[in-house]
């Protein structure tokens, strides 16, 4: 690297055995925040850590190393972004209705916790129009905000949000829902559109291709994840010791590829494999090692899910993730051709949810394999065990495939 670049990168191994660079620019005091900072990022090869490193370094030398960007840009430019589903525009859109002119108006970067907790303590929580529920999400899609402003190269420094603590002030200061039954909290989540039966399910899986679609048709129907969430799936967060993934990636479609660095909701997480989920994975591994060895080149990001050769894909490659909108078809394509209720990857999410909630699996239990945040306070702070969780899965996946059993060879 070039003596006159300041900054550091520092190479690690993975435990997937693959190399991380972690590009980081010396400690510096923020004029805005009084806090000492020290910007940083993560990457998989040398070069692109170089490269983010003379970016930053270019910013010290031009003495412009904010934005001066107004909170309120933020938002429109977050709402504009190719990609978003128009749910998620509205959501957007309703947090930033949510908010004060005087705070949308700031410069994003100057926004701080102080900032945070009074909006929070002196007007959030004091609409009355309001659930705690719905103040919990509008501070979560703040968050996230701050997040991808961050992760889109936009001058933030830290995420006030999470600093503030608002999600602890809501459940603190907001109305109480603790009395909320279980069927409202599902019909909320949810609605009540139709589903699958665990014999469709089951038929949908068993009658897929088995690759590059069949391990993907399982992951959805027994892990209940998101579509953008599923498709973001690499192979270097995926641990068969520990038998959990690492939902840190999302991709979005409508017509161009949007790459998420956070999940809906602005929160990573690891999701516990079932064991049939896991001898899926590792038997879909093996035949994209096998299509993988046909191609001089394969994408170095390591999808977990990717995409087939077809003649109307003009920005194919070897290795390129599997576009969200492909799990879509074949779960239409599959309710037309089986006469079975319409339904898209979100139905599958639900159909989990309405067999877990027949089997008595504990609510906290489906929050959490659902990625869902608990609306009430006593549900905030007891969360589900390893072992409960897998509990619940394994009884999902018994109820779907009654007859699977791990191949102990």
């Amino acid at each position: 690297m070039e003596e006159r670049l300041k900054g550091t990168i520092t190479e690690r191994e993975l435990k997937s055995g693959k190399i991380s660079y972690r590009a980081q620019m010396p400690p510096r005091l923020d004029p805005h925040t009084g806090d000492t900072v020290r910007p940083g990022e993560t990457f998989d090869s040398w070069e692109k850590a170089e490269e983010w490193l003379k970016q930053e370094n270019a910013k010290l030398l031009s003495g412009t190393p904010s934005s001066g960007i107004a909170l309120r840009e933020v938002f429109d430019r977050r709402i504009a972004k190719a990609g978003l589903k128009q749910t998620t525009q509205a959501d957007i859109m309703r947090t930033r209705n949510r908010l004060p002119d005087n705070l949308l108006d700031e410069e994003m970067r100057r926004i701080n916790a102080e900032h945070i907790h009074d909006w929070v303590v002196g007007d959030l929580v004091k609409r009355t129009n309001l659930r705690q529920s719905t103040m919990l999400v509008t501070a979560a899609n703040l968050s996230s905000l701050f997040t991808w402003a961050r992760d889109t190269g936009i001058e933030t420094i830290g995420n006030p949000v999470k600093s503030a603590g608002a999600s602890r002030l809501i459940r603190l200061y907001g109305p109480d829902e603790d009395d909320e039954d279980d069927d409202d909290w599902f019909s909320h989540q949810f609605g009540r559109g139709p589903v699958w039966e665990p014999e469709q399910i089951r038929h949908f899986v068993m009658n897929e291709e088995v690759y590059p679609y069949q391990a993907m048709a399982l992951f959805y129907a027994l892990q209940a994840t998101r579509r953008g969430e599923t498709a973001g799936l690499k192979w270097e967060l995926v641990r068969w010791d520990t038998r959990k993934a690492r939902v840190r990636d999302n991709i979005t479609y409508t017509g161009e590829t949007v790459f998420e660095s956070t999940p809906k909701g602005g929160k990573r997480r690891w999701v516990l494999l079932d064991d049939m989920v896991v001898e899926y994975l590792q038997r879909h591994q093996q035949y994209q090692l096998l299509e993988k060895a046909r191609y001089e080149t394969w994408d170095a990001q390591g999808w977990v899910f990717t995409r087939r050769k077809h003649h109307k894909n003009r920005d194919w490659s070897p290795g390129i993730h599997m576009v969200p909108t492909t799990i879509t078809s074949r779960v239409g394509y599959a309710s037309k051709k089986y006469s079975f209720p319409t339904i898209g990857p979100h139905g599958l999410r639900r159909s989990w949810a309405t067999i877990a909630e027949r089997l008595g699996v504990p609510r906290k239990v489906r929050r959490d394999v659902l990625g869902h945040a608990d609306k009430d306070t006593t549900g905030r702070y007891s969360r589900s065990s390893p072992e409960e969780i897998r509990e619940g899965l394994a009884m999902v996946r018994a109820a779907i495939f009654p007859d699977w059993k791990p191949d102990l060879s």
